[in-house]
């Protein structure tokens, strides 16, 4: 089914670090699906010690900004849950995009976890982007499948003639 996800994927999925971020999407989806701007309200937006990466964490009052990324084919799912890495959590939450609140996937810290102040997508885009997306990239050759637009998934192509 074209643009099915899974039942246990939300249809639609707040990003607010890495993925939010053209060539890290492409790197790992082979396109860059439609963002929305959004607000995660009573969250953050928080920097890790030792990565250059971000988590988001439960923050009374916060706000975290970010875009809605709808749509995503269940093996699209597959590759950002395996690119998550079990680390965070997926849960369902409520967004504000576009005047409209928007039921949808996000990947948090568990309970507990903190960060260590706050991450910049600036300093990250300066500092981080070229080489991230390069290891992104590396890391969706890894899976050994290739993710198509309509839901299916193939074998990786080599270079080797069929």
């Amino acid at each position: 089914m074209t643009g099915a996800v899974r039942a246990r994927h939300p249809p639609d999925l707040f990003v607010y670090g890495t993925l939010q971020f053209a060539p890290v999407l492409d790197a790992l989806l082979g396109r860059v699906p439609r963002l929305e701007p959004a607000v995660l309200a009573d969250h953050e937006v928080v920097g890790l010690p030792d990565r250059s990466y971000p988590g988001l964490v439960r923050s009374d009052g916060g706000a975290a900004e970010g875009f809605v990324c709808p749509g995503l084919a269940s093996p699209e799912w597959d590759v950002i849950d395996a690119f998550e890495d079990g680390w965070y959590e997926l849960v369902v939450v409520t967004a504000h995009s576009g005047g409209e609140q928007v039921v949808c996937g996000a990947y948090r810290l568990p309970p507990g976890q903190t960060g260590d102040g706050g991450w910049s997508a600036d300093e990250f885009c300066a500092t981080e982007l070229t080489r991230f997306t390069a290891a992104c990239a590396d890391f969706r050759a890894s899976l050994g499948h290739e993710v198509t637009r309509f839901g299916g998934v193939r074998p990786a192509r080599t270079s080797e003639a069929p």
